[in-house]
């Protein structure tokens, strides 16, 4: 089928087709027979020709559908809503986990480090040899001097 209208047809009706797999593919390859034939014989045919021929594809596929028996197809139905609702929380599961997350994050990021001081003092001109007296004034216990490790 080189038609891209019908291509396009038949994509709406699969969609709205709901059954079993095995029903789907008898279903559809009827389907897709009889807007094959219409296809060779309309070959110039747009979308609403399709439409006035089999009707809109939701008809359609209640039509094929009605020759099915009803409770394989309100399983199928069924089935299609509960994998619906299955991704749907799952969706929902990814975002609130995320906003947790990022929540943790952002609250990480706000809080102050216990051994965090902060000193704030006019800045002082000191000679060379005042830093160095001044350093070495400073406690053993802190980590952060010049080249040394803990």
């Amino acid at each position: 089928m080189d038609s891209k209208v019908a291509k396009r047809y038949l994509a709406r009706v699969r969609r709205a087709l709901v059954c079993g797999c095995p029903d789907r593919k008898a279903l559809l390859a009827r389907c897709e027979a009889m807007v094959e034939t219409f296809c060779q014989e309309n070959p110039e045919a747009g979308y609403d020709a399709y439409v006035a021929a089999f009707g809109e594809p939701a008809d359609f596929a209640a039509e094929l559908l009605s020759r099915l028996d009803k409770g394989r197809v309100e399983a199928a139905l069924k089935q299609r809503r509960l994998i619906h609702g299955c991704i749907a929380a799952l969706f929902a599961a990814i975002v609130v986990c995320s906003a947790v997350f990022w929540y943790v994050q952002y609250e990480k990021s706000t809080e102050l480090d216990e051994d965090l001081v902060i000193v704030e003092y006019p800045m002082l001109d000191l000679a060379p040899e005042e830093v160095e007296t001044a350093i070495g004034d400073i406690p053993e216990v802190a980590s952060w001097r010049a080249g040394e490790d803990e």
